[in-house]
């Protein structure tokens, strides 16, 4: 039996031609197109993610984790997990382990990257790049409010020395930026942090930014070759032929000297014009025989 409706060729080409016709009218709505070039250039931080200052050991890195790393660069953490935590911006405080982990990996792929280093080449000189790296690192300011125990520090920095046979004028040169002759003053008698002037306190904060860092960091610093200052080229003057007195001056200035050993100025300008002497000359005479009067007077009471 055949249906009640057959749909006719014409009738099925009409209801095509609809279709069609509503689906211009309504077109599907366009998914806009993702610019995938737009953070291809934006810096941001090696550890974390966020928003970095500049280059920190040569790894672009933010303030939190540049001062992350100044305070507690050779510490010891342990991590709750696996040691491979993800350090974000969000979780970049729940461990310690794994964030110093990975500023240190950082810092190290960075420096094998760009100076190769072998142990059986010559050590080159620092550039002043690496030179200013390592004076960065020593006179980087403390935490507010924060107190040096000084005893203990300069305890710990001659251990240090000793462990490592660091020689009191290298240290001195590279790290205390001290002479080598008054540096064993400050270690051996140290004065407690409240009674050591602004000034002075700079010693022992390179002091103790030095003993913070890894070891490896502070043997580099301590091995640094500095560069050489250029020598400036300057005309040497010739030196003025030294001078003698004739008989006549010695015997005329001995007399001046039993009479008064310590004439005025205007007698000195008398005496100078009288012998044909610089001013200077004839002063100059006066107070070395001065001294060596309180010289000997000196050795005859002893």
């Amino acid at each position: 039996m055949l249906p009640d409706t057959i749909m006719s060729p014409s009738s099925s080409s009409r209801s095509n031609n609809l279709r069609s016709s509503a689906k211009k009218s309504n077109p599907a709505p366009k998914t806009p197109k993702v610019n995938q070039n737009n953070g291809i250039n934006q810096k941001v931080c090696e550890i974390c993610g966020a928003k970095p200052r500049g280059r920190f050991h040569g790894v672009m890195a933010c303030p939190a984790c540049w001062r992350f790393y100044q305070r507690h660069a050779g510490e010891k953490f342990e991590c709750r997990l696996s040691k491979n935590c993800d350090i974000t911006v969000s979780t970049r405080n729940e461990c310690q382990f794994c964030r110093l982990q990975k500023c240190q990996n950082l810092i190290l792929r960075n420096q094998t990257k760009h100076n190769p280093s072998s142990s059986s080449a010559p050590k080159p000189p620092v550039t002043d790049s690496q030179f200013d790296v390592h004076a960065r690192l020593l006179v980087a300011p403390l935490e507010d409010g924060a107190v040096l125990d000084t005893k203990t520090l300069c305890d710990s920095i001659l251990q240090e020395m000793e462990k490592r046979n660091i020689t009191r004028k290298v240290f001195a040169k590279n790290v205390a930026n001290l002479s080598h002759y008054y540096l064993p003053r400050i270690l051996k008698n140290p004065k407690p942090w409240e009674h050591i002037p602004s000034s002075g306190r700079m010693t022992f904060i390179r002091f103790h930014n030095w003993i913070q860092l890894p070891e490896k960091e502070r043997m580099a610093i301590v091995n640094c070759v500095l560069p050489k200052k250029k020598s400036s080229k300057r005309i040497s003057k010739p030196k003025k032929p030294q001078l003698k007195f004739t008989d006549v001056q010695k015997k005329t200035l001995a007399a001046i000297f039993e009479e008064t050993q310590k004439p005025t100025r205007e007698i000195i300008e008398m005496i100078s014009d009288h012998l044909n002497l610089e001013f200077k000359t004839v002063l100059n005479y006066f107070n070395r025989n001065r001294q060596r009067q309180l010289d000997l007077r000196r050795q005859q009471n002893q």
